[in-house]
């Protein structure tokens, strides 16, 4: 049924991968940018806790199905939570279960980290990409998250208070050092970790990106910001207090979020580019 779009497109689901170590195929495939990260599809023809099959969602495969990659986006945000729904396991559960620890309980030290992947446990840091889950997830533990990428397969979930986001570089370097020595190149999803916060529901990246820089130097309008017709989760306290934006729109500017602008990467809608594709056209969280 793959040449069929009728059929095809109930199985066509996304999958998370490294921007910068997928080049070669990136540049056969329809794909998104996400944050550092790319999103791409295939369409899943079975599934189970042993394996999967499936098959890789070309450029030429657009063609034949008469569709564009804004519909296959469309399509795998519906399938892929339903086909691969989300889980969530402590740490020390997971540890337990793969006969990795002795009895002798996890010292009480220890952050409790959480594991989140999809039941098959196979390419589940997609997990991240469904409908408000990083959301769901900080209002559970009413706290902000650390995310650890510790593969294409799954991330590690560490609740945390906001003054954690100073050792982000410490986690960023947990994660070269596993990435380094444990993992294929085809396994590494990612060689840092990220900051989301509860309050903006803004997802982080540890380096520093001016946000005032960027603005002026694409010169995007300060009312396009405001709308969120161009950045996505972009905070406008910020930007309102540095440049000239009509006063009745600094009143819905919220001072709270302030701590997250210069630290956030840009969310965009970035002209298509054969080299840095486009940026997720619908907002993920």
């Amino acid at each position: 049924y793959f040449t069929d779009f009728s059929r095809a497109s109930e199985h066509i689901v996304m999958r998370l991968v490294s921007f910068e170590k997928n080049q070669e195929l990136l540049k056969e495939v329809p794909f998104f940018r996400y944050q550092d990260l790319a999103v791409i599809f295939y369409c899943l023809l079975h599934a189970s806790a042993e394996n999967q099959a499936n098959i890789l969602i070309h450029n030429h495969h657009l063609n034949l199905w008469k569709t564009d990659k804004e519909t296959l986006y469309r399509l795998a945000k519906k399938n892929t939570p339903q086909l691969l729904p989300p889980q969530l396991t402590p740490m020390s559960s997971l540890l337990k279960e793969m006969q990795l620890v002795a009895e002798t309980p996890l010292p009480e030290a220890a952050p409790p980290l959480y594991v989140l992947t999809n039941t098959y446990r196979t390419n589940g840091a997609t997990v991240l990409l469904y409908d408000d889950i990083l959301k769901e997830l900080s209002d559970l533990f009413e706290k902000d998250l650390i995310i650890l990428p510790s593969s294409i397969h799954e991330v590690l979930i560490l609740a945390t208070d906001e003054n954690d986001r100073q050792n982000l570089d410490h986690y960023t370097a947990m994660v070269k050092e596993v990435n380094a020595s444990q993992l294929q190149d085809e396994e590494i999803l990612s060689d840092h970790a990220y900051y989301y916060c509860r309050h903006s529901h803004l997802l982080t990246m540890p380096q520093p990106v001016c946000f005032i820089d960027y603005i002026s130097r694409h010169k995007i309008p300060a009312e396009k910001i405001l709308r969120g017709t161009s950045i996505t989760f972009l905070p406008v306290y910020h930007i309102a207090s540095h440049m000239h934006v009509p006063k009745h729109s600094r009143k819905n500017c919220d001072p709270s979020h302030d701590r997250s602008v210069l630290s956030m990467r840009p969310f965009v809608h970035a002209p298509h580019d054969t080299h840095t594709g486009q940026y997720l056209p619908f907002p993920v969280h």
